[in-house]
C-alpha cells in the first residue's frame, strides 16, 4: 500500500476547515507554524495532504 497521497486526499485548507467546522484561517496558521509546505496548486489554491493536516488538527488539540 502506498503511503502517497491520493487525488481524494488533496485539499485546500478552506476544504477541511469547513469539514472540521472551524475558521479557514486557524487551519492556514497550523499549516504555517508547522511550516507544512503545499503539495501544488490547482487553480490559485494551494493543496495539502488530508492527512497532514489532519496531523496538525490532533496535536492541536493534544497541545
Amino acid at each position: 500500500m502506498s503511503s502517497d497521497p491520493q487525488p481524494h486526499d488533496v485539499v485546500t485548507p478552506t476544504q477541511v476547515a469547513r469539514e472540521w467546522g472551524i475558521p479557514a484561517g486557524t487551519v492556514r496558521s497550523w499549516i504555517s507554524r508547522a511550516g507544512l509546505e503545499p503539495l501544488g496548486r490547482i487553480g490559485r489554491y494551494n493543496v495539502y495532504d488530508y492527512r497532514q493536516l489532519a496531523e496538525l488538527e490532533r496535536a492541536h488539540h493534544a497541545a
